[in-house]
């Protein structure tokens, strides 16, 4: 099993938040932002300031699951 470096420094994760205006970079709602990953770990992405976005937690939660859903496809076809 990979083993994928998930941390991000609360110093970056206020950085990106400062950077998106503090709000959810998909709705532009400022209520319980989180620091996601705009390319998964998993599908390749790191943790690069350019990697990372600030989302609300209802477009955080709403951006996994279509996440997880593709990547089931993906693995479906490729069987």
């Amino acid at each position: 099993m990979v083993k994928y470096e998930r941390d991000v420094s609360q110093e970056t994760k206020r950085y990106i938040k400062r950077r998106d205006g503090h709000q959810c970079v998909i709705c532009g709602s400022t209520y319980k932002l989180e620091v996601d990953h705009k390319r998964a770990l998993m599908n390749g992405g790191d943790n690069s300031i350019a990697n990372l976005a600030t989302l609300c937690d209802d477009c955080h939660t709403a951006k996994t699951r279509l996440d997880n859903s593709m990547r089931r496809k993906r693995d479906r076809m490729c069987r």
